[in-house]
């Protein structure tokens, strides 16, 4: 998909009462002009948002930032697009990637949100470190979204075990984050995020979906009161399934967005 299309998606969302994260699909950067490229792609998402009013934030993963090549050139890249989202009164979500990367990744979270407010970050179920961490960002009064998880390398060894954990954090979020926000195609974890909603009549919570997977039920959702964003990413699909295929999750990703089993 492309940024015009993207821009036409979020457009038909709005109009149905549904919020939008625009994101970049990221393939890693090892090079200053591989940065200065996706971060110019960021500042002009901002722009376009703004001129173009759209209800949408925007949404990164740090290794388009140079994560993997210099943690410095990085920070400061990051730094500029949510100095820009923070001048145009918008926000920035920040993707967790590889287990490995998680203390860079809310290093950078913490030192950013406490100098410009406008930053959220994702937390990943399938790591038994995230509960331990979940409750350190509660306490910080920090935006969070939830999700289970992406990569192969994960702690859990079954699918039904990352499930559990996230059941038991989708409260811990709910209940202890301003913004909490619950991103999963799992009917029965939608369900009792809804559930937890209503009985504890959370106005700030969202629920969370990916462009093309959840549409009519994100619609639905939002006809019924709930606040509902979907993610809606733009760019090279193939380039960035290709340099993702070594630590991609693809299969447990089909098992949960159609429900079977694949192992």
């Amino acid at each position: 998909m492309h940024l015009p299309a993207a821009l036409k998606k979020i457009q038909w969302f709005n109009k149905r009462k549904v919020h939008a994260s625009l994101s970049y699909l990221p393939v890693a950067a090892h090079s200053e002009v591989g940065i200065l490229n996706n971060e110019h792609e960021y500042m002009k998402m901002l722009a376009i948002i703004h001129a173009q009013k759209l209800d949408s934030d925007v949404t990164l993963k740090l290794h388009q930032f140079g994560l993997y090549n210099s943690v410095t050139k990085m920070n400061a890249s990051v730094e500029r697009v949510v100095k820009e989202a923070k001048r145009l009164e918008n926000f920035v979500w920040i993707d967790m990637e590889l287990p490995e990367t998680v203390d860079t990744t809310l290093r950078l979270f913490e030192k950013l949100h406490k100098k410009y407010g406008n930053v959220g970050i994702c937390m990943q179920a399938y790591l038994r470190r995230t509960e331990h961490d979940i409750k350190y960002l509660v306490k910080l009064k920090v935006p969070i979204r939830l999700v289970k998880g992406f990569y192969k390398n994960h702690d859990y060894k079954t699918w039904q075990e990352v499930t559990a954990n996230y059941k038991r954090l989708i409260k811990l979020v709910l209940l202890g984050s301003p913004r909490p926000c619950i991103a999963t195609h799992d009917f029965h974890m939608i369900a009792e995020a809804k559930r937890l909603i209503k009985k504890h009549r959370i106005k700030r919570a969202e629920l969370q979906f990916f462009n093309h997977v959840r549409d009519k039920l994100a619609v639905r959702l939002s006809k019924e009161g709930f606040k509902v964003r979907v993610y809606v990413p733009y760019g090279h699909l193939l380039s960035f399934l290709w340099h993702g295929r070594p630590t991609f999750d693809f299969w447990h990703g089909l098992e949960r967005v159609f429900h079977f089993k694949v192992r």
